[in-house]
């Protein structure tokens, strides 16, 4: 005849087997490690559309490109809130390149009569998914190692601008620290922003400069970014 359990020790068998079946289904440290992979993502790289301007007549020669990293996953939209179409969010971008004056055809040469500073690169793009990773630029003619970088966002919430010159190939993930090579900023996205705007001077005249951006869960979805890199 099996052996009958008072009410008590019912109750602590299941807690025993209740323990037992945690430690299976979740191991120690799991949810330390979800803080951080959380964390990671939160400093990820992310978000930077990977086409730079085309440059005609201005005698530009661009020392290299920056690699596009697309290890890290962007960040998840806000679950209350609708995200834009493409196409919505296509003429946000539209707006962001009018807004910071990116034309179709970019003519250094002529910015250079009429006493402008040289582009080196620009970009940006709506924020979804596809456009991660950083870009990065420079040019063989800039003689000062000064690089202004402006930036704006249409539409919602706020992107952190991750700004840095580096050796070509030698830039790696943006850097946590800001400095006198590196600086960060924070954009916020509206209907009718205003540029941001930050200098930095390279270390070397064979450094590029880079720039790449981290949107909000809000932002995720729902703006635009447009930034132009230009030297004097």
């Amino acid at each position: 005849m099996p052996e009958e359990y008072t009410e008590e020790q019912t109750r602590d068998v299941f807690a025993d087997l209740h323990t037992t079946m945690l430690t299976r289904v979740r191991p120690p440290g799991t949810e330390e490690a979800m803080r951080t992979v959380r964390s990671r993502r939160r400093t990820a790289v992310a978000m930077v559309a990977a086409g730079v301007g085309t440059v005609l007549a201005g005698g530009i020669a661009f020392a290299g490109l920056g690699g596009v990293d697309r290890s890290a996953p962007p960040p998840a939209a806000h679950p209350s809130r609708p995200v834009l179409s493409d196409a919505e969010l296509d003429r946000l971008y539209a707006a962001a390149q009018a807004k910071l004056g990116i034309p179709s055809v970019l003519d250094n040469r002529q910015r250079r009569e009429e006493g402008k500073d040289v582009v080196a690169f620009f970009g940006g793009g709506p924020l979804k998914a596809g456009n991660g990773g950083h870009v990065g630029g420079g040019s063989n003619m800039n003689k000062t190692g000064e690089y202004t970088l402006d930036v704006l966002c249409v539409g919602e919430g706020t992107v952190e601008v991750h700004f840095w010159t580096a050796a070509q190939g030698q830039h790696g993930p943006a850097p946590a620290t800001t400095g006198p090579t590196s600086t960060r900023l924070r954009v916020a996205c509206s209907a009718d922003p205003a540029p941001s705007t930050a200098t930095l001077r390279a270390a070397s005249l064979k450094h590029l400069a880079y720039v790449a951006l981290e949107p909000d869960e809000v932002a995720f979805g729902r703006s635009a970014v447009a930034h132009l890199t230009r030297y004097p």
